[in-house]
């Protein structure tokens, strides 16, 4: 049986998953934009002295959002373990 909805395991990983995807976006999509914008603006000079940094950023939070979104699965969807009593 499936968890209430509004379970705190469920209300955890939906705020997790939502975060990460929030913060992915602007790693993939909004720093680049506004990095190539102000580089256009300056002349050229570099502007995002992050390097490789974003890539690793960008990785966590996709691990994280992937890891909370299988939690959340899980946790409505598969059957749970029943163990005996001893």
């Amino acid at each position: 049986m499936a968890e209430p909805f509004f379970s705190f395991n469920n209300l955890s990983f939906m705020v997790t998953a939502a975060l990460s995807l929030f913060l992915l976006v602007i790693l993939v999509f909004v720093v680049p934009d506004a990095c190539s914008q102000v580089a256009g603006a300056s002349g050229g000079a570099y502007v995002c002295g992050l390097g490789t940094g974003w890539y690793i950023f960008s990785a966590a939070f996709a691990l994280l959002l992937g890891y909370s979104l299988y939690r959340l699965y899980q946790i409505n969807y598969e059957e749970p373990v029943v163990t005996p009593d001893k």
